[in-house]
């Protein structure tokens, strides 16, 4: 057929891009969404077509507190559903600054490693980038590029400290996964 179709993809990505667009500097928002999204994925198969999601941001604020509000938000979201045994896995997206310092890092990495996936994971490469991998010895390449955990400057470093430890003291367990995409 010759008609197009376009379907909601991923919520986050796209009210995220949305966001960046659309933001006023020192705006922040909260906003949240609901229903079917539609996603195409080389990791998995299963998750190909539609599926369900919920999901609430805070953006446009540096504030930890509004991390936390979030982290709170899903976890009480999830106790009502009747699922207490959640992980909360924390990551850092960086800032102006160190963001771009991050994907430099991780652009001279695959230019010197790329080669070294195999042909299904070297050709999902170029539309995926460092989203992952679909077998376990290129995952192992995977893991060993850039973190960006390990490139954040100073203010994101101190308030992502600031995220655990608060985090710490509420009693919510997480762990670091610099791997969060």
């Amino acid at each position: 057929s010759d008609e197009e179709m376009s379907l909601r993809p991923d919520g986050t990505v796209t009210y995220l891009s949305e966001f960046m667009e659309i933001s006023e500097k020192d705006s922040a928002k909260r906003i949240y969404y609901i229903g079917p999204m539609f996603r195409r994925s080389h990791l998995d198969s299963n998750i190909n077509g539609q599926f369900h999601q919920f999901g609430a941001e805070a953006l446009g604020s540096d504030s930890y507190i509004i991390d936390i509000e979030i982290i709170r938000l899903g976890l009480n979201i999830f106790k009502k559903f009747g699922l207490f045994d959640v992980d909360v896995e924390l990551s850092n997206y960086g800032c102006k600054e160190c963001r771009p310092e991050y994907l430099e890092e991780l652009q001279k990495f695959w230019n010197s490693n790329r080669k070294k996936l195999c042909a299904n994971c070297g050709e999902d490469f170029i539309r995926y980038k460092n989203e992952g991998a679909k077998c376990d010895d290129c995952a192992t390449l995977w893991q060993k590029s850039p973190s960006i955990i390990d490139l954040l400057c100073d203010s994101c470093n101190e308030n992502f400290g600031i995220i655990k430890r608060t985090l710490s003291n509420l009693m919510i367990h997480y762990t670091v996964n610099p791997r969060i995409q």
